[in-house]
């Protein structure tokens, strides 16, 4: 093999050898953002219920005070 070829071929290698690098590191930041984002929609369903909870507490609680004064 000429030399030329050959230092080409190994740089071509090397190239590849990055590029297999960056799609694993790529792979992984996708896997964190998507444990990230199911994560996140957690926290948002129980505060979501936390609120429907404190509106059910209040509305509750409205209705007795309205009935206290009109009763």
């Amino acid at each position: 093999m000429a030399p030329s070829i050959s230092r080409q071929l190994h740089q071509d290698i090397r190239d590849l050898g990055d590029v297999a690098q960056t799609v694993r590191a790529q792979h992984h930041l996708i896997q964190a953002l998507s444990i990230i984002q199911s994560q996140h929609t957690e926290l948002l369903h129980a505060q979501g219920d936390a609120i429907t909870s404190l509106r059910r507490e209040h509305t509750a609680k409205l209705d007795q005070i309205i009935t206290m004064l009109t009763g």
